[in-house]
């Protein structure tokens, strides 16, 4: 009798914690839904952990991320690979970003300039935004008619989720401040024409020899 009442009384207990956590299950998103919501990207890394990703990276093709959400600034679906064949430059912004990423432009096209013309052009660079909740067709055609970059240059958007994926495989931090501006990494990436990650370089040091041999090398 005693066992049964002990069973019983076992049993109740277990029925109210599992109504409890459905309870709160229905009234607190999980986390993965906070993190999916959050106006936040993901935290910065440290150096040794970009570091790692970075070496990670250059072991596999970029194109072998597949971005399902990958748009240009006609509002077309575009592929990852869309320069395969080509090296290609690629690197991220956002649209209404005040100082970096209207100089990593001009660095790029800087770049640009330094190329013998039978390198120049078969050289192609791919822009993607960090900031697709403000970064709509119109803010991408802006920037690409603000900065008169010819039909190489492909300017990009896609879901935050795909943003962070891009982000880690080329090493890339970035973090949202409270006032909507963006802290972020300039980093240059040359991509193979195969994919394969060849060099990486801080978009807004002053040494882009290394960028530029290695461009010449790839065309």
């Amino acid at each position: 009798m005693t066992r049964r009442i002990l069973v019983a009384g076992l049993a109740a207990l277990v029925a109210a914690a599992v109504a409890f956590a459905a309870m709160r299950a229905r009234r607190e998103p999980s986390d993965v839904a906070k993190s999916a919501a959050a106006p936040t990207a993901m935290p910065a890394a440290s150096s040794a952990s970009a570091d790692s990703s970075t070496e990670s990276a250059r072991a596999m093709s970029l194109y072998d991320l597949e971005l399902e959400h990958l748009t240009d600034d006609a509002g077309k679906p575009v592929r990852l690979d869309v320069d395969r064949g080509h090296p290609v430059v690629v690197s991220m912004f956002y649209a209404s970003c005040p100082s970096a990423c209207p100089a990593l432009m001009l660095e790029t096209k800087a770049i640009d300039s330094e190329l013998p013309a039978d390198v120049r052009e078969n050289v192609r660079y791919l822009l993607v935004s960090f900031d697709p909740a403000r970064d709509d067709v119109a803010a991408l055609a802006a920037v690409r008619s603000r900065h008169a970059l010819d039909g190489r240059w492909t300017i990009a958007r896609t879901d935050e989720r795909e943003v962070r994926q891009l982000a880690t495989v080329l090493g890339l931090r970035y973090r949202f401040r409270d006032d909507g501006e963006i802290d972020h990494s300039t980093n240059l990436t040359l991509v193979r024409p195969d994919g394969g990650i060849d060099v990486q370089v801080d978009g807004l040091s002053k040494d882009k020899s290394e960028l530029v041999r290695r461009l010449g090398a790839s065309s």
